[in-house]
């Protein structure tokens, strides 16, 4: 099974491989199909035409065969119907648009995990497209992983690409997706939309950015060790800091602003819990803030030689390189810049577009869904700490 676009104008789609076969109705240009055939070699290639609902009664009237999930690729049924007949439709409900019905022992292909909803999604049709030789359809290779974030508050996803096309759903901020154009050069980019494709309102790469995938083994060296320290707390001063009575103690009368509301008290019963027990377990009783978190992981990842400490101000204008925020690749940082234009905090982009941070110690060192994303549940305190948006991006000069 491989996915294709359509190069011509119009192409029909039939029963079989030749004009002689009933049409089952048409692809038109640009149009982004499934193939199951492994080369596009002859007139008519065979495509998966549609997908539908049939109606299962909550698995009551199709049972899954012991064969197991469906090989696409080989057209294999997987589950029997069992009911007389059942309809199969355009949505899991009877107000969508009827597609046909099965009857008694037909065997079908059944695309969800579980039989547990009233209607269950199936593999409907089949058919084959005109693509005279390959000349009217060619491959296009896609990713199988998230490879971009939605940095739009809410994107809407549609049919093809345009407001005039039904609306199949939406993104909201922060959603990983999987972009399936090699470039973010239009209104609307091609992604994949749950089990369907559509296109995503990306405004030319304004609303969405694409990830970085490649990465180096420093980075990723530095970047793992990041992300071991998620789980850990936050002290003002700390780099990877055993938390203790002692230590609280002696950061809460240097930085008493950092102490307040009750963090104090959280941090203090870490501190005498491991005196006592004389036990401090990695990442939960150790503490970093926000540049710490850098400079533990950079020192233990051996990437500049000798051991470094920095704050987050310094760290930006005298260890890194100023970047796009679109730029942004595993190992880069992310900045706050207060309106003075001090830089007063910072993150670390880890890999899949994640970002790592010292947040503060109502939340400890946490990991955000996305560049756009500093919402954390709290640990000290009940619900959820919101931080500014990150306006200040910077890639490590050690990684240029």
């Amino acid at each position: 099974m491989k996915i294709a676009i359509v190069t011509a104008g119009k192409i029909s789609v039939r029963q079989g491989r030749a004009q002689t076969y009933l049409k089952l109705g048409s692809y038109k240009k640009n149009d982004i199909i499934t193939v199951l055939d492994e080369a596009l070699d002859e007139d008519y290639a065979k495509v998966l035409w549609q997908e539908g609902y049939a109606y299962s009664a909550g698995g009551k009237y199709i049972a899954f065969l012991a064969a197991g999930p469906p090989d696409l690729s080989g057209n294999v049924p997987n589950a029997l119907v069992t009911a007389s007949r059942i309809s199969v439709r355009c949505g899991r409900d009877i107000s969508y648009a009827k597609l046909g019905a099965y009857v008694n022992g037909d065997k079908i292909i059944v695309l969800d995990e579980a039989l547990d909803e009233t209607y269950a999604k199936v593999l409907w049709q089949e058919g084959y497209a005109y693509s005279a030789g390959g000349k009217y359809i060619r491959f296009i290779d896609g990713p199988a992983e998230a490879n971009a974030v939605v940095t739009a508050n809410r994107i809407s996803v549609r049919l093809g690409r345009g407001i005039s096309y039904a609306k199949l759903g939406e993104f909201k901020k922060g959603d990983a997706v999987i972009v399936l154009d090699t470039s973010l050069g239009y209104e609307y980019v091609h992604v994949v939309f749950g089990d369907t494709e559509g296109y995503a309102y990306c405004d030319f790469g304004n609303y969405i950015r694409m990830l970085d995938q490649p990465i180096t083994d420093d980075v990723k060296k530095t970047v793992d060790i990041v992300k071991s320290c998620v789980g850990g707390k936050y002290i003002y001063g700390a780099q990877g800091t055993r938390i203790t009575e002692s230590y609280v103690n002696r950061q809460q009368k240097k930085y008493p602003e950092y102490f307040t509301n009750g963090r104090y008290e959280y941090l203090l019963g870490i501190g005498k819990r491991c005196d006592i027990l004389g036990v401090w377990s990695f990442p939960g009783d150790y503490a970093w803030d926000c540049s710490g978190l850098w400079w533990y992981s950079a020192n233990k990842a051996g990437i500049y030689g000798k051991d470094k400490d920095t704050t987050a101000n310094t760290f930006y204008n005298d260890y890194c390189v100023p970047l796009k925020k679109s730029d942004l690749a595993a190992g880069d940082a992310v900045f706050y810049k207060n309106s003075q234009g001090k830089i007063t905090h910072m993150g670390v982009v880890g890999e899949g577009g994640a970002v790592h941070e010292a947040m503060s110690g109502y939340v400890g060192v946490i990991t955000g869904n996305s560049v756009d994303d500093r919402t954390a549940p709290r640990i000290v305190g009940t619900g959820t700490y919101t931080k500014a948006a990150w306006n200040t991006f910077g890639r490590p000069k050690i990684f240029v």
